[in-house]
């Protein structure tokens, strides 16, 4: 499976790049956001969530891994799909969205074109508690008072992303800032002093 490329954008058109890398284009679905991130010609980065069907292989790419996981919660929801869940990332930041779904603010979703009222208060109910373990404390207003925490918040999205449970990548992070003493961490030493300790999955 396909979960990251770097390369340079060949074509960018709609919500769709073509990325080459080693001599191979790959086309890609982004949202909104990431299209305005990234420039014709140049050389891009991006995560990405492989779907394989029937009918092809589809690729869907995003700017972090935050972006990733949020995008993967969402077409997990009855009746969402890839095209909705990108529709809804193109509206919202990981922030305002997991912020949005901690308010249970269906008012705020229904303006995006395609989503109706009882859409969106089922996409609300059925992500509030996933949301809630897998994004603690994103979209809180108290990472302005913690250095470091944003680090700490990616170190934790990258290790759900690599299988391990919310509550386990919490306390593994949690213990890697211990071990690497005071001062601001980066979310690289972050996660370099996480899988030292080869700490079990699932845990």
């Amino acid at each position: 499976m396909i979960g990251y490329l770097r390369g340079q954008v060949l074509v960018k058109q709609g919500n769709t790049l073509i990325v080459e890398t080693g001599g191979v284009g790959y086309e890609v679905s982004v949202p909104v956001s990431v299209i305005e991130q990234v420039s014709q010609g140049s050389e891009s980065a991006l995560f990405i969530h492989h779907n394989v069907r029937e009918d092809g292989h589809y690729l869907f790419g995003f700017i972090d891994l935050a972006q990733r996981q949020l995008f993967r919660e969402l077409i997990r929801v009855s009746g969402i799909g890839p095209k909705m869940a990108l529709l809804i990332l193109s509206g919202f930041s990981v922030d305002s969205f997991v912020r949005l779904v901690r308010e249970q603010n269906s008012a705020a979703l229904v303006k995006l074109p395609g989503v109706g009222k009882k859409t969106a208060e089922r996409l609300l109910i059925e992500l509030h508690d996933r949301v809630g373990k897998t994004f603690a404390g994103v979209g809180e207003d108290t990472s302005v008072d913690q250095p470091g925490h944003d680090a700490a918040v990616e170190t934790e999205e990258a290790l759900v992303a690599l299988g391990y449970k919310p509550a386990a990548a919490a306390k593994m992070v949690d213990q890697a800032r211990r071990a690497l003493g005071d001062g601001v961490h980066s979310t690289d030493q972050l996660l370099r002093e996480v899988l030292k300790s080869h700490v079990p999955r699932g845990l």
